[in-house]
């Protein structure tokens, strides 16, 4: 996860979160408008038993309806708590990034320095300046492997 998944995931279930009430008394009016209509038939049909059986299952549907609506509140709590830690542990990785990198190219710099002088010390220019060369290039791939890095840290 990027730091703006984090946000965007936070935003999201913050949106669900505000408007699960809606969706809820929607659920609910819908039950109750079924639930009323059967009931409703069955009484104009004359059958009580079926109207009875049938006002039961629209109470066993609005119970669900109301602990649907505890679990999913919980669910974009959790939601929204994940998106925050995403966010979190994307701004660590931003800031440790290029301390990271900084850190590979000291190292480089020192195994560059050694390769370059053992070269000399034992006579060989052509093999300190390819040490050179070989340090330079790899410097110029860690700035980009940290930049490349430092991208997908923001935005994934």
């Amino acid at each position: 996860m990027s730091l703006l998944d984090g946000i965007t995931k936070i935003g999201s279930e913050a949106v669900g979160f505000a408007t699960a009430p809606l969706r809820t008394g929607a659920k609910m009016l819908g039950t109750g408008l079924e639930t009323g209509g059967k009931v409703l038939t069955d009484v104009a049909n004359g059958d009580l038993g079926k109207a009875a059986t049938d006002y039961a299952g629209g109470i066993g549907k609005q119970v669900d309806n109301v602990k649907g609506y505890g679990s999913e509140q919980l669910g974009h709590v959790q939601g929204v708590a994940e998106g925050y830690g995403d966010y979190l542990s994307s701004g660590a990785s931003l800031i440790g990034e290029p301390v990271k990198g900084v850190a590979r190219l000291a190292g480089n710099g020192l195994e560059t320095a050694g390769k370059t002088t053992t070269a000399l010390a034992m006579g060989d220019l052509g093999g300190a300046i390819e040490s050179q060369v070989q340090g330079t290039g790899n410097a110029f791939s860690i700035v980009g492997d940290t930049a490349s890095n430092q991208w997908s840290n923001y935005a994934g």
